[in-house]
């Protein structure tokens, strides 16, 4: 069995454990009545968020190309071990909440590569944030870990008149333990002021995705927002 731990620039392997990177992301869905022309974008957009976390392996290895021979051995321990991690269960997590004025989890907390677009059922309905956050935490609560960052991905094309308590409890919860953050994503030229309030309640970021910028885009501007990277420059 290879040896796993601390590398320096002859080759030795210093042993050491490191708890593994692990993102669990929790992704909250518009499928209100104003969505319904829409849905099938916001399907694309999430089929390529999962595809773009998925094919994040970025192991930086820009410098490789210079080490000597002698050095090799440092790159060939690098890809053994990213192989191994890849084979492992230590990947991202994926939950799913589709909501309107009511909301259901689709799915909750999978290997983001068993992930199944078909889950992904259009609702119609009102709009309340408050129902579908009250499921966020349900499903942050029931896998909390300090090995797992929850990372909670709020879509919306319009306005709610809740959420607040909701968003403040969620952030009191996991922020300062877990490492909780949040996205919040605002689709179309609708009013986003409760979405922009809700960025803030949750020390989180708001980002718009109006018609001039593709709500595809979006997704995978934040998928690729959370890299699991590591460099060897740091060793040559």
């Amino acid at each position: 069995m290879q040896a796993k731990g601390t590398l320096t620039t002859d080759g030795h392997v210093f042993l050491c454990e490191h708890p593994p990177k692990i993102f669990h992301f929790v992704l909250a869905l518009d499928a209100s009545g104003s969505m319904k022309n829409n849905w099938y974008n916001l399907v694309d957009s999430v089929i390529a968020f999962v595809n773009n976390r998925k094919e994040i392996k970025n192991v930086d290895l820009d410098a490789a190309g210079s080490m000597s021979s002698d050095r090799s051995n440092i790159v060939d321990y690098l890809k053994s071990f990213f192989m191994n991690q890849k084979e492992s269960k230590n990947v991202d997590k994926l939950s799913i909440i589709i909501y309107s004025n009511v909301s259901n989890i689709a799915v909750e907390y999978i290997d983001m590569s068993c992930f199944n677009p078909r889950i992904l059922k259009y609702t119609d309905g009102g709009t309340s944030f408050a129902v579908a956050l009250k499921d966020v935490d349900k499903v942050i609560f029931d896998h909390k870990s300090k090995s797992v960052t929850p990372i909670l991905i709020f879509m919306s094309d319009g306005e709610s008149i809740d959420g607040d308590n909701e968003m403040e409890l969620i952030c009191s919860k996991y922020k300062n333990d877990y490492n909780f953050e949040s996205v919040f994503v605002g689709f179309g030229g609708g009013d986003f002021k409760r979405l922009e309030k809700l960025a803030e309640l949750g020390n989180g970021k708001f980002l718009k995705c109006a018609k001039d910028f593709n709500l595809k885009d979006g997704f995978m501007q934040i998928a690729a927002s959370y890299p699991a990277k590591v460099s060897v420059k740091a060793i040559m």
